[in-house]
């Protein structure tokens, strides 16, 4: 499964600045993680593939894909924090 930067714009417009402000970081975190991890994270939460869907993709099974997502999950949390953590302690 590959991506590229067109698959990480904003899916909509919306009003609410905050929103798209808080989406536009995580975005930016996002560019930053390992491809595998974009990949599957984008696969899952972007295009709604199923579990099973993504097993079939990757051809690896359905414990394998939980795990996947759950540590590509746990990295773009900390990538997140540490992202917001630097805006803190530079700003």
């Amino acid at each position: 499964m590959n991506i590229d930067d067109s698959d990480l714009t904003l899916p909509f417009e919306d009003d609410n600045s905050n929103q798209v402000e808080e989406i536009e970081k995580l975005i930016l975190v996002m560019e930053q993680l390992p491809s595998s991890d974009k990949s599957i994270l984008i696969a899952k939460y972007y295009n709604y593939k199923s579990i099973k869907e993504l097993c079939d993709d990757l051809n690896i099974s359905e414990s394998a894909v939980k795990m996947r997502l759950k540590r590509a999950r746990a990295r773009l949390f900390n990538a997140y924090q540490k992202s917001f953590n630097d805006l803190i302690a530079f700003g």
